[in-house]
């Protein structure tokens, strides 16, 4: 006999068989989904950056002494870019 492992739409099913056409199914069970949660505003867009040596050194550094990540740091320096542009006036 050989164990048969079936997953089908959230349900995982169990069965032993001595052959393909003479199944016999033992249990069922619902499996759970695991891991994070789905989040309302996923962040899906990758850019790429090229530094050198030096402003990847600095990048590092300034993330590392505000207790930042270096995606934090991006983040808030688009911000503060976005916050000093001066309103077009009509």
């Amino acid at each position: 006999m050989r164990k048969i492992f079936r997953i089908t739409k959230n349900v995982l099913t169990f069965g032993l068989t001595e052959s393909i056409m003479n199944m016999k199914w033992m249990e069922v069970y619902v499996v759970a989904r695991t891991g994070r949660p789905k989040s309302e505003n996923p962040k899906k867009t990758l850019i790429g950056l090229k530094l050198t040596e030096e402003e990847a050194a600095r990048l590092r550094e300034y993330a590392s002494k505000h207790d930042m990540t270096i995606t934090q740091v991006l983040q808030k320096g688009i911000d503060m870019q976005y916050a000093m542009e001066k309103p077009l006036s009509s």
